[in-house]
């Protein structure tokens, strides 16, 4: 019964499938400007949900015992249908409250990083709301709130920031879910990056640049009225390519140099 339990609870590579199903949606969004344009937002927002949900499951809930809802979830996010995708969040959600719920009766405890936590959540309600109004900026939210999020933790460990959870999220969990405004989304990322930059004990880490690209973006939307490359390129690739190389110079090259560390 003890070796059936811990069976269950062994991690496995979840987010590599999803990885694949990412690039596929981001070599189909590229060829997609040459015959149909129109598609090419929607087209990209699904390859970045496609590494949102793997990133989230690989850290959260890897888990060999949800691996039902976890292909669900792949597959309905596969097929490119906004209901779909749709459905794929809704599966998202549930498999987070489960996971919340076994962690609980395990008796275990962590800090409740609230922008992370409700990502799921907006998921659900920006794939629903666009697949009435088919507006991209509606499913900014999600992505806004789990890099804010995730990205605590990474500046803390490079930056030498102060990390903040719980209520101490309200602010900023409120920008997030209103990120489809490009007003919102500016005061998100320039107060985030401002706040990590001030309380930083060590300005030297390549993690810098990464909150300089994110005030840069959050500028951008201001100044130039460019919100959607602010958000894909200023934004959302600036903040994975960290989370790549803090995970790549942490658990694989312990002898990188000090500005990838």
């Amino acid at each position: 019964m003890v070796e059936k339990r811990v069976e269950e609870l062994r991690p496995w590579g979840v987010n590599v499938p999803f990885i694949v199903l990412g690039l596929a949606y981001f070599l189909a969004g590229g060829l997609s400007l040459w015959k149909n344009p129109q598609d090419h937002g929607y087209l990209m927002m699904v390859g970045a949900y496609a590494l949102y949900e793997g990133m989230i499951m690989r850290l959260f809930f890897p888990a060999t015992k949800y691996f039902k809802l976890q292909a669900l979830a792949l597959i309905s996010l596969a097929i490119p249908l906004p209901e779909a995708q749709a459905l794929s969040s809704y599966v998202l959600t549930f498999l987070e409250l489960r996971a919340l719920r076994d962690v609980k009766s395990y008796g275990s405890r962590f800090p409740v990083n609230a922008l992370v936590l409700a990502s799921p959540v907006l998921s659900s309600i920006s794939w629903t709301a666009f697949a009435f109004f088919k507006d991209p900026t509606l499913l900014f939210p999600p992505l806004v709130s789990y890099v804010l999020g995730i990205n605590i933790g990474i500046f803390t460990a490079t930056l030498g920031s102060k990390p903040f959870f719980g209520w101490r999220q309200a602010p900023y969990l409120a920008l997030a879910s209103l990120s489809f405004l490009p007003l919102a989304f500016s005061a998100a990322v320039i107060l985030y990056s401002a706040r990590a930059l001030l309380t930083a004990a060590n300005i030297r880490s390549a993690s810098t640049v990464v909150l300089v690209s994110f005030l840069v973006s959050g500028l951008e939307t201001l100044f130039l009225n460019d919100f959607v490359h602010a958000f894909s390129l200023g934004f959302m690739l600036a903040s994975f390519v960290n989370c790549v190389v803090y995970s790549t110079s942490r658990y694989a090259f312990n002898g990188v140099p000090h500005f990838l560390s």
